[in-house]
């Protein structure tokens, strides 16, 4: 029986051994399960953050090829464009293939008519940015083209404006010192001085302007008249007249009991044809008034706006 307490007292320490290595096992266990999880944890928010780059990556590749797919649309109706306009201008019996339109030398060469516009300018192979000048509907028109734009493109093609073109300047000033009482109605009046005649319009023989081309013209007709005494109101009316129709006219009247000049003017805008023939005419008069002859009576005109595209 005396051993009975040695036995108890090494039991009670092989207890506490399993007791201390079953805590020890544990704690180690709950160690490496909470570095499970947060590795977990780190690998998802990885793959997750690698998930959105691929997604990201992907809609990117979408976009371009739907912004490709866009483009060689735009191409493929631009190049349709090309074909159908060049099959349009090309002369009879030239090539309209896709060989035709491969070049600016042959573009150049199967069109003939005036450019109206940025597209006749690119089919005919232009291809600097710039303003160019185009036929409109009654007048030559300024636009600027960006050829780097597509045809159909708002910003292809901007209008500018009006270009104030001619084929001749027209212009002439002439004066009438005859030293003459001049009275005679529905008559030509004659200016016999010419200090301005640019592009012989003016024909100072007969009086007769003859309009060298289609456009707008300004005229001007100034002058003295001579009213002697009178105790009424005498007048004098001149008038410009196209064609021997009256289109503009001017007028003096006085009554005087000494006797006095009266001065007249017109001014007017007339849009004339080619050959339109313009005079200057007293059409009606008081007795004894007449028309100055010292040289204050003067008829001035010039092409102001020639509509070019009728010649063309």
């Amino acid at each position: 029986m005396a051993q009975s307490p040695t036995i108890f007292v090494r039991i009670s320490i092989l207890a506490l051994t399993w007791l201390g290595c079953s805590t020890g096992t544990i704690l180690s266990s709950e160690k490496e399960l909470q570095q499970l999880r947060e590795n977990y944890v780190q690998l998802k928010e990885t793959v997750d953050i690698k998930i959105a780059q691929l997604e990201f990556k992907c809609k990117q590749l979408e976009e371009k090829d739907a912004q490709l797919e866009e483009e060689i649309r735009l191409k493929d109706q631009q190049l349709k464009e090309l074909l159908s306009y060049n099959a349009r201008n090309a002369p009879e019996g030239a090539a309209t293939d896709l060989r035709a339109v491969g070049s600016n030398a042959n573009l150049r060469q199967g069109t003939t008519k005036m450019p109206t516009s940025c597209l006749d300018l690119k089919a005919a192979g232009f291809y600097l940015n710039g303003i160019y000048p185009v036929v409109g509907a009654q007048h030559i028109e300024l636009v600027h083209c960006d050829f780097s734009k597509l045809t159909f493109d708002p910003s292809f093609q901007k209008w500018i404006g009006f270009a104030d073109v001619k084929s001749a300047p027209t212009y002439f000033h002439v004066q009438r010192f005859t030293r003459d009482a001049f009275k005679q109605s529905n008559t030509t009046v004659l200016f016999n001085v010419e200090h301005l005649n640019v592009g012989g319009a003016m024909d100072v023989k007969t009086g007769i302007f003859t309009a060298p081309r289609a456009g707008k013209y300004f005229f001007s007709i100034t002058g003295l008249a001579w009213f002697p005494v009178s105790s009424y109101r005498r007048i004098f009316y001149i008038g410009l007249y196209k064609n021997s129709n009256q289109i503009a006219m001017a007028h003096a009247g006085e009554a005087s009991t000494l006797g006095q000049w009266g001065p007249f003017s017109s001014l007017s805008t007339q849009n004339l044809q080619k050959g339109d023939q313009l005079s200057v005419e007293i059409y009606r008069i008081s007795p004894d008034v007449y028309l100055n002859g010292n040289g204050f009576v003067y008829f001035t005109g010039w092409l102001m706006e020639e509509e070019v595209v009728l010649s063309l």
